[in-house]
């Protein structure tokens, strides 16, 4: 057995290892003035990204279940055991803007981050998709790479 086999064995069980931890997707939730569900897994950092600094009213019922912290406009929350819906208050530092999270935890809730946007945020439909759409219906372009006076 060659001595390079082993070392590319474990190299690919590592990079198929690490393709099976990556990060799940941002969930991007739209604030449009009607409370956000969320629901936090049990024993597990969930992050709540806003679109400005903020500040988090926690009821004192979830002051033994939950784990707050906030930074630069991200809650860092962790739920120590479940806990029904619970309305809980987040609010912009900057312009007072107040987002109304009703929130949850359990042991099967998805480990996904959130981003919150507002709607005025959200990305303008670009035509960049129609014009790669109209590049491929173009008919190609035929070269001629001989001299047609050279027999």
């Amino acid at each position: 057995m060659s001595p390079v086999y082993p070392v590319l064995t474990g190299l690919m069980a590592l990079i198929v290892f690490s393709l099976g931890q990556a990060a799940p997707p941002t969930e991007r939730l739209i604030w449009d003035k009607h409370p956000i569900q969320l629901t936090l897994p049990v024993g597990t950092e969930r992050l709540v990204t806003f679109p400005t600094p903020v500040r988090v009213g926690i009821p004192v019922a979830l002051s033994d279940q939950l784990t707050t912290q906030s930074l630069d406009g991200t809650v860092y929350w962790i739920a120590r055991t479940p806990f029904t819906t619970t309305r809980v208050q987040v609010q912009s530092v900057l312009d007072n803007q107040l987002y109304l999270i009703d929130l949850s935890a359990s042991d099967d809730s998805p480990e996904s981050d959130v981003e919150i946007v507002m709607p005025n945020q959200l990305p303008e439909p670009s035509s960049a998709g129609d014009t790669a759409i109209a590049r491929l219906s173009q008919p190609p372009v035929q070269h001629h790479s001989s001299n047609s006076r050279l027999d």
